[in-house]
């Protein structure tokens, strides 16, 4: 066999072993999407609120340990993914600023209503939320009734948000759960569909 034959050789081998690795892939998702009540590979509203829910308690946390001043903690989390079809998501906050000054506390009930976009970043097996925007707001605290505090209030908490977004994940696939061990390892992208996030193969 000559060289020439023994590269076209290696470059059919690597072809076919694309495709098989592709259809043992699709059969393992068909696999376990179909065993699942919620499948899987598909990440929807509810699992975003918890795990989102989950990042702004860690992220608080720790500023709060490193002396800042300012802290946020979310009562309410209502997420819509992929609304009128639009590859975004929406989100309706309903929580408290809490602002230390001279040992004191001052809450600051913030409602907030924001739009963002969710990227998968393969080389973190993670969903990040960035881009965001604030749409409207609301801001309530006896302790500044007349002082006009609205938009500081409301500049700090997206500014936090907006902090803790760039650095922290939504979402982190679990690598000890098998079929999330799959999408970390596999050639898949995430689209935004609405009331979900999936992940197909990327030629799809």
């Amino acid at each position: 066999m000559t060289e020439d034959e023994m590269m076209v050789e290696m470059a059919n081998m690597t072809k076919t072993a694309k495709r098989v690795q592709t259809c043992c892939i699709l059969i393992v998702l068909a696999l376990v999407g179909g065993c699942a009540s919620v499948s899987p590979l598909m990440i929807d509203e509810a699992m975003l609120e918890s795990h989102f829910r989950t990042a702004v308690a860690k992220y608080d946390h720790q500023q709060l340990a490193e002396g800042s001043p300012v802290g946020l903690m979310l009562n309410e989390v209502d997420v819509k993914i992929g609304p009128g079809g639009r590859e975004v998501i929406q989100m309706k906050l309903d929580g408290e600023l809490s602002v230390n000054a001279m040992l004191v506390t001052i809450p600051v009930r913030l409602m907030l209503s924001l739009e963002a976009v969710p990227v998968y970043v393969k080389e973190d097996k993670a969903i990040y939320i960035r881009r965001l925007k604030l749409l409207d707001s609301a801001v309530e605290s006896s302790a500044f009734d007349g002082l006009n505090l609205d938009k500081t209030a409301t500049r700090n908490a997206v500014r936090i948000l907006s902090s803790l977004l760039e650095k922290i994940p939504v979402y982190r696939l679990d690598e000890s759960n098998y079929a999330e061990a799959i999408i970390a390892s596999s050639p898949l992208r995430m689209k935004i569909a609405q009331g979900r996030l999936v992940f197909a193969l990327e030629n799809q």
